[in-house]
């Protein structure tokens, strides 16, 4: 593997002056020559758009949805697209994301294990990183199965847990999560000033975006599309950064 020379960071929109000079300030020290700070919606799009180009009118814009739902943050961005050049509508973030549907499973399990075993799961590190690391892998079933088992050996004290959850309770949970998804997509609706009918695509990314209910509110938000699913979910934002640092 050879040394990074230089590179372009991603934020959140949402980051202050304060904590991009601390980014900054840190990737210093490590030793990074740093470009710049890019926003991830910004970094998404170029990703998005780079090698599209060709595929964009010279003169009529091309309007694009993104609805990016990582692990703490959410965002919708409305971006348009002619060829050579991309220009950022609006976007509205909340700090809401994968982190948050992770501690609805958490904290119903550690009610269950507590009531089985009287250990309290939240009060030991340990114990309560393994149910994390479970927690993770049950909620990617549950974006592809309407039931899903969890299993612990040795979780605390030499007890085993295990039990299940279905869709239906998993979706009840995250209610108060959907109120906030909503909000910013509404807003970012309201913020752009383009008719839901004037919408191209709808790009649905980051690392909790596969999650049903999250899709499904997406799409009803801008009338019923099909969402696309055409970018790497995972790397977009890195990959739209390591772009902008070669261009």
């Amino acid at each position: 593997q050879g040394s990074v020379a230089d590179a372009v960071i991603g934020v959140p929109s949402y980051f202050s002056d304060f904590q991009r000079t601390a980014l900054l300030d840190a990737a210093r020290i490590s030793g990074l020559n740093v470009l710049r700070v890019m926003n991830e919606h910004t970094a998404t799009a170029l990703e998005y758009g780079y090698f599209r180009t060709n595929n964009f009118d010279p003169e009529k814009p091309q309007t694009v949805a993104f609805c990016q739902m990582g692990h703490a943050s959410f965002s919708v961005a409305i971006v348009q697209f002619v060829r050579g050049r991309l220009s950022v509508v609006c976007e509205r973030s909340d700090k809401v994301g994968g982190r948050d549907m992770d501690e609805c499973l958490i904290r119903i399990f550690a009610k269950q294990f507590q009531k089985k075993t009287g250990c309290d799961v939240l009060s030991n590190k340990k114990a309560l990183f393994k149910l994390e690391d479970a927690v993770t892998k049950t909620k990617k079933i549950l974006s592809a199965n309407s039931e899903s088992s969890i299993s612990c050996e040795c979780l605390m004290e030499d007890e085993d847990f295990g039990s299940s959850v279905n869709r239906a309770d998993f979706e009840e949970m995250c209610k108060p999560m959907m109120k906030k998804v909503s909000d910013v997509l509404e807003a970012a609706k309201a913020a752009s000033g383009i008719p839901v009918s004037s919408i191209d695509s709808v790009e649905v990314c980051g690392g909790a975006s596969r999650v049903p209910w999250f899709k499904d509110m997406c799409s009803k938000a801008f009338g019923g599309k099909e969402l696309s699913t055409t970018m790497n979910a995972d790397e977009c934002v890195a990959r739209g950064c390591a772009l902008q640092a070669a261009i």
